[in-house]
């Protein structure tokens, strides 16, 4: 990470289920001890569990997983079934208690398309992606259904990392960035291409 705190930072992820992209964060996030805090929603706990963390269900348990670095927070027992709610609630207070960490942190949600549309941007979202830079924030996003999301993700990704696509329009979304869609389809399982869309730097990597 740059000097900088005020440089914006958006990595998304695309790729079919299990290829992947789950563990290009949770590795990305452990190798980064500037990070005061990596907030996770986690629904059902399953990074908690790669992880071997416990999730936060409460408030109370948000606090204390603050003193860790690692705030992973299923919220089915404050949210049953509000899946929307809970998604804006975490946002909010994440940025909250990033803004008075005041150091760098990292937000990071998995099927990102589930909390917004291409019509619509939940506000406490847009804060992390378009305001958070000023405070050392970044964003972490991963979905296999890229062509669904807003534009106000599109427009401010700094990095794009893309594992397997099959699905025509997800292959066109990549095929903006610059990357060739048939050399997406060829990906192995595990194995990625990420660009920066600014420099049009590229490298290639996996996972497993």
């Amino acid at each position: 990470m740059s000097a900088d705190r005020t440089e914006l930072r958006v990595t998304l992820a695309c790729g079919v289920s299990r290829c992947g992209k789950t563990i290009f964060f949770l590795r990305y996030l452990i190798a980064r001890p500037e990070l005061a805090c990596r907030f996770i929603f986690d629904p059902l706990g399953k990074m908690a569990e790669q992880l071997g963390l416990v999730c936060a269900e409460t408030l109370e348990e948000l606090h204390l997983a603050l003193e860790d670095g690692w705030v992973c927070f299923d919220p089915e027992v404050m949210f049953s079934g509000e899946h929307e709610a809970a998604f804006n609630f975490f946002c909010e207070w994440s940025y909250t208690e990033a803004q008075r960490l005041g150091k760098p942190t990292a937000f990071l949600a998995d099927e990102i398309w589930q909390y917004q549309s291409r019509q619509k941007m939940p506000l406490p979202l847009a804060r992390w992606i378009k305001d958070g830079a000023k405070h050392g924030c970044e964003c972490c996003f991963a979905t296999h259904e890229p062509q669904l999301l807003n534009s106000s993700i599109k427009g401010h990704v700094t990095e794009l990392v893309v594992f397997y696509l099959q699905e025509k329009k997800a292959l066109e979304y990549v095929a903006d960035f610059g990357i060739s869609e048939d050399e997406v389809r060829s990906l192995a399982n595990g194995s990625f291409i990420a660009r920066d869309p600014r420099t049009r730097g590229e490298l290639r990597g996996k996972v497993f």
